[in-house]
């Protein structure tokens, strides 16, 4: 306790310790605070397919070719969702084409997870090359094309 006084007044204050105690005990590292973490709101899956991406040393730059499929550790090439023109190798997911989905990992090797307009639902559709006369579509299906990306994909 610290006591001031002045002209005609005392005034007490108290001090503490136990924090500055505390903070001595600890260390001078005890009170930092690191750089701020993604929680699941900004990445959904912060130690997922980034974390896999770095163990296997294909980096999260590591672009392929939806159509050819070129990713090594038999991963699979997915279009980047939310970045037009952007893939990357990611482990295979097993929903078969016509599947409703949030995100193209949900999909089997060989499709995307997009909007199909005729359904207004999105969905695991195909890859196709709309380029090609022979596109990769069942049928007379037609072959959309991905923004961004030379590939498209089969409206079902």
């Amino acid at each position: 306790m610290l006591r001031a006084s002045s002209p005609g007044r005392v005034v007490t204050v108290r001090v503490a310790c136990l924090v500055v105690v505390a903070a001595a005990a600890l260390g001078p590292g005890a009170c930092r605070v690191g750089p701020p973490v993604a929680d699941a709101l900004v990445a959904p899956f912060p130690d997922g397919a980034a974390a896999d991406r770095a163990a296997d040393g294909d980096g999260p730059s590591a672009a392929c070719d939806l159509l050819k499929q070129n990713c090594p550790n038999q991963k699979t090439c997915y279009p980047v969702d939310g970045v037009p023109g952007a893939t990357s190798c990611e482990f295979t997911g097993s929903a078969p084409p016509t599947t409703v989905c949030v995100m193209s990992l949900e999909c089997d090797r060989g499709e995307a997870c997009v909007l199909v307009a005729e359904s207004q639902a999105t969905m695991c559709a195909i890859l196709c090359d709309p380029s090609a006369v022979q596109t990769g579509c069942q049928g007379a299906a037609p072959c959309r094309l991905l923004p961004g990306h030379q590939a498209g994909f089969c409206v079902p």
